[in-house]
């Protein structure tokens, strides 16, 4: 299943004449990223820390496993990388979305501002 929960379906004859790639492994769980971009004037200690604890704290995630928040500062702001896995495949776009609402209000509360690119800069050509 796609993220608009399009249904994908692999011909038998791929399967018995090439390599299928399963993301997954055969394994339940699957590693989750999260990513944020926000102004670069702000406590990054404070929004690891708060990230780390949000991701714990989703009832999706797998228990037990690890979870990473990878900082880059951008010449437009800060990303942040949250990575985690997940109990079930299936629940992968329930906890990114868990994960990215918790976070958006914990940032409000935090006084934290999203980064945004000028309309000009995001024009091509």
């Amino acid at each position: 299943m796609t993220p608009d929960d399009t249904e994908v379906i692999v011909p038998n004859s791929w399967i018995w004449s090439g390599t299928i790639a399963n993301a997954t492994s055969g394994q339940r769980s699957l590693l989750c990223v999260v990513e944020f971009y926000l102004h670069p004037d702000h406590d990054a200690v404070g929004v690891r820390t708060q990230l780390a604890q949000i991701a714990e704290s989703s009832s999706y995630r797998k228990c037990d496993t690890p979870i990473s928040v990878i900082v880059m500062e951008k010449p437009w702001g800060t990303q942040y990388r949250l990575k985690a896995y997940v109990k079930e495949s299936r629940e992968q776009f329930l906890f990114i979305t868990d994960v990215t609402v918790r976070g958006k209000e914990a940032f409000r509360v935090m006084g934290i501002r999203f980064a945004q690119v000028p309309y000009a800069a995001a024009e091509p050509g």
